[in-house]
């Protein structure tokens, strides 16, 4: 059976302000393959069509950074 790790990478962009921020991709490593995986935001609406906040996005992300070992650089 092939083993599972999750892995990720810490980076940074430019918004679209001008301003850099941080950003984490996350991998899963299947055997010896390299799968991205995206730690959604949930887009939910009110009875009124007023789009909800995710209060629980920067939870689950920061879940999936503390079980996740740094990416190591290519070979």
């Amino acid at each position: 059976m092939a083993q599972v790790q999750l892995f990720r990478k810490d980076g940074t962009y430019t918004d679209k302000d001008g301003k850099e921020r941080n950003s984490v991709q996350f991998y899963l490593q299947c055997g010896s393959s390299l799968v991205p995986i995206e730690c959604t935001y949930f887009k939910k609406k009110d009875e009124n069509g007023e789009v909800l906040k995710d209060f629980q996005y920067s939870a689950r992300r920061e879940v999936m950074k503390s079980y996740a070992d740094v990416l190591p650089a290519k070979k």
